[in-house]
């Protein structure tokens, strides 16, 4: 379909304040954001820089349609109701194949989420006939329509109504605000800005600017980061690791390292499986690229690996146990810590059912266990042999353990009225 980039989204949310200051200032008479210093011009070609999905081909609109039935057809799965995003989403998540139903569900998703909506946040479905219609979704001008959105829905939208809400690509105006703003943008980036770009790096600079006077005033580093001391989002500063892998691989691991990241072929081509049945595409090994969330699947493989190369060990040597991230224990106090700990018991007995050599921890001494905490994850190692626990993490190690961790840890290892554990921390 052409937009499997949009499968590499790194946030789940918009900063609000500098978002709503974007379309303030973005005028669609000449398409371009006017800031106090610069404009910065809204083009298909810098949809396509900032999304990295399709640039040129047919308009939309001016595509065969569907006959009547297909439209039919594929309004039965919502019972003919208006659809909300989430609804097509879970249809999605349903889906048991690519057929043409999938296909519809995850563009009119991507209509609904990047480009447009109707005003009470149900789908817009105008596209639908000529989504179902014979143009290859492939060969449409998905930038071009991008544009078009932004020019229309800015200009029909009333910003004195505060019941009014602004329903069109507002990531997309955020994104080219961002970029426009580094003070590096002449050097290009490897990645698109859709890939880089996550909800707490937003905040962090939505914060940074603010404290600085006002927004579009200022160039920024992209590790930026805001040092209130009140702010949560410093716990979660990542250290910078220079790692360089040919140090550790031979010549063949490097070809094929260089053939996996060349960004050449098809995102869905499978390049990894094992006897476990862990199946991973190119576009989930790409995720380990920097500025990425790495994909769930991916961690899941490599704590298959590890636990594989622990049986080939000699029985002399301390034995370890990793868990992959179907167990992850959710650290949230708005969800009751009795229903967070059946949830996760219930994970660990149904991941040891599926690991027959797991009956018991008789001969495990270190088991490792996802944790995550507010939109940042980490590893906690529990020594079974010794009354310690150790915190692996990638943040900034000089954060004061009970700031960066509050609870999590003695949630997870403690029972109540149990004496104290000794926690230790290591960065990664």
């Amino acid at each position: 379909m052409g937009l499997g980039s949009l499968l590499r989204i790194a946030t789940n949310g918009i900063s609000g304040k500098l978002a709503r200051f974007v379309v303030n200032s973005f005028n669609p008479s000449d398409m371009k954001i006017h800031l106090p210093n610069a404009k910065i011009d809204i083009t298909p070609e810098l949809v396509h820089d900032l999304l990295g999905i399709p640039l040129g081909g047919k308009d939309i609109y001016n595509t065969d349609q569907c006959e009547g039935k297909e439209l039919m057809d594929w309004k039965q799965q919502y019972n003919f109701k208006a659809m909300r995003p989430s609804d097509v989403e879970e249809k999605i998540k349903e889906s048991s194949d690519s057929g043409i139903i999938f296909r519809t569900n995850f563009v009119l998703l991507f209509v609904n989420t990047i480009c447009e909506q109707n005003k009470p946040g149900t789908c817009k479905t105008t596209v639908l006939p000529h989504l179902l219609g014979k143009t290859p979704m492939r060969e449409i001008d998905w930038c071009g329509f991008i544009t078009n959105c932004l020019k229309m829905s800015k200009t029909t939208w009333d910003e004195t109504d505060r019941g009014n809400y602004y329903c069109g690509p507002l990531l997309v105006l955020l994104l080219a605000y961002l970029e426009f703003m580094r003070n590096d943008k002449n050097e290009k980036r490897q990645i698109h800005a859709l890939h880089f770009w996550d909800y707490e790096m937003m905040v962090k600079r939505e914060k940074a600017e603010l404290k600085s006077g006002d927004f579009g005033t200022s160039e920024w580093n992209d590790d930026v980061i805001e040092n209130d001391e009140e702010s949560d989002t410093d716990e979660n500063e990542d250290m910078k690791l220079d790692v360089c892998a040919s140090k550790f691989v031979d010549p063949d691991e490097v070809k094929v390292s260089d053939r996996i990241f060349s960004r050449i072929g098809n995102s869905s081509e499978k390049v990894f499986q094992n006897k476990r049945w862990y199946v991973l595409g190119r576009g989930m090994i790409e995720t380990m690229q920097a500025g990425l969330w790495v994909h769930a699947h991916v961690i899941d493989a490599w704590t298959d690996i590890l636990n594989y190369e622990e049986k080939l060990k000699s029985n002399s040597t301390m034995n370890r146990y990793f868990f992959d991230t179907s167990i992850v224990f959710i650290f949230d106090k708005n969800i009751p810590f009795n229903q967070r700990f059946d949830k996760f018991e219930s994970n660990i007995k149904d991941a040891m059912k599926k690991d027959k050599e797991l009956l018991t921890f008789e001969k495990v001494h270190l088991v490792f266990l996802p944790v995550h905490q507010k939109n940042h994850f980490y590893i906690i190692c529990i020594n079974l042999e010794e009354p310690a626990v150790d915190v692996i993490d990638n943040r900034n190690s000089v954060v004061e353990f009970s700031r960066a961790y509050r609870d999590a840890p003695n949630e997870l290892v403690l029972d109540e009225g149990q004496s104290q554990i000794s926690f230790n921390f290591g960065g990664c």
